[in-house]
């Protein structure tokens, strides 16, 4: 006969095996989607700091007619 502590112990031992698995799945899934964020959080900077260089080459423009 099979010792039941055993077969616990067993049957734990896989069950941990498969959440510490689930877990690193999701850290992954998790770290790839903060890269994408991250890459998009960028782009949009981007935009941002060349619309903000625009405004400001159209302030300088302006300031300058109005000097003139």
């Amino acid at each position: 006969m099979t010792d039941l502590g055993m077969i616990a112990r067993a049957a734990k031992g896989v069950t941990m095996d498969d959440i510490y698995v689930s877990l690193d799945a999701l850290k992954d899934q998790q770290a790839e989607g903060f890269r994408h964020l991250n890459q998009r959080i960028d782009q949009l900077n981007q935009r941002f700091d060349t619309v903000v260089q625009m405004l400001l080459d159209l302030s300088k423009q302006i300031s300058s007619q109005k000097n003139q």
